[in-house]
């Protein structure tokens, strides 16, 4: 990762392209605000248009309940 750790998928980890690595955000489902994880930025990325955040399988999973989609609407509150 662009922390220089090994990447972890089990973690509650993160990558954002404008925020500082080892800044802990919030990330909350936008239909479900209840909803939400805190997670570190440890890389850099997501690259594809429209994408704000690229969580570890492990994060997704706690804030969404499941891997199936990959994609969910959220809202990132960065201290």
């Amino acid at each position: 990762m662009a922390n220089g750790q090994l990447f972890d998928p089990s973690g509650m980890n993160a990558a954002m392209l404008k925020v500082p690595l080892g800044t802990m955000v919030t990330v909350q489902l936008a239909d479900n605000p209840s909803r939400s994880i805190k997670v570190t930025i440890t890389d850099r990325g997501p690259y594809g248009p429209g994408r704000v955040i690229d969580l570890t399988k492990a994060a997704f999973e706690s804030l969404v309940g499941s891997t199936r989609s990959g994609l969910a609407n959220v809202i990132v509150t960065v201290p």
